[in-house]
């Protein structure tokens, strides 16, 4: 997903939001790689923390250990490997996403909408737009790096905000500081007030 997903993120005047872009990776860039080639839309000048949602919470994750960030906050999100679910890495052994055409899953919108915890129709007016054209070279370049990523520790202490019905990063993995009950994977959306609220309370514990 991309910027839009955060539409219902509203924070306090006193903070300015700017949203990283997304740029096209090589077929065979590394996570961190690709994180110092983000790096460059940052301007480290000012005090900042860095939010990052599903895939982005990773890439915020190998951001954080090359740079200092004030505080980083995840959503819906991972800060290691080990909070993967195994039948990530089976998958990856065992080559799936490689024979599974990806596109499959941006096609059968039933299931996208289960995985992704979409409830209301506005949300999944929202998730079709933003997938109705999908980057499947994109696609199949993250899904390759989540299955074979090996990130075991961190040189920051991660916030995580997560939902409690998140079918693709399952709670159980994750020692979850603001658990959001009933939260889907696309839990930015329709909780996106309580979410603000949080994100807001975290930055006004730091000089930002």
């Amino acid at each position: 997903v991309d910027e839009r997903a955060f539409v219902n993120i509203i924070l306090p005047s006193v903070y300015t939001i700017h949203h990283i872009k997304w740029v096209k990776p090589s077929d065979k860039e590394s996570l961190e790689d690709y994180s110092k080639q983000l790096l460059l839309q940052i301007d480290q000048s000012p005090p900042f923390a860095l939010v990052g949602l599903s895939f982005g919470g990773i890439i915020a994750t190998e951001i954080s250990n090359l740079i200092s960030v004030e505080k980083t906050i995840l959503i819906s999100s991972v800060s290691s490997s080990q909070q993967i679910p195994w039948y990530f890495s089976l998958a990856g052994k065992l080559r799936l996403n490689k024979l599974i055409p990806v596109n499959l899953l941006h096609k059968n919108k039933m299931l996208f909408n289960w995985m992704f915890g979409v409830k209301s129709k506005k949300e999944q007016l929202l998730l079709k737009e933003i997938n109705d054209t999908p980057d499947l070279h994109f696609t199949k370049w993250a899904v390759d790096c989540i299955i074979h990523w090996k990130r075991k520790s961190n040189r920051f202490i991660p916030i995580h905000i997560h939902g409690t019905k998140d079918k693709i990063f399952p709670i159980k993995n994750i020692n979850v500081d603001f658990p959001v009950e009933n939260g889907g994977h696309f839990m930015i959306f329709s909780e996106g007030k309580y979410i603000s609220e949080k994100i807001a309370a975290i930055l006004s514990s730091v000089t930002m």
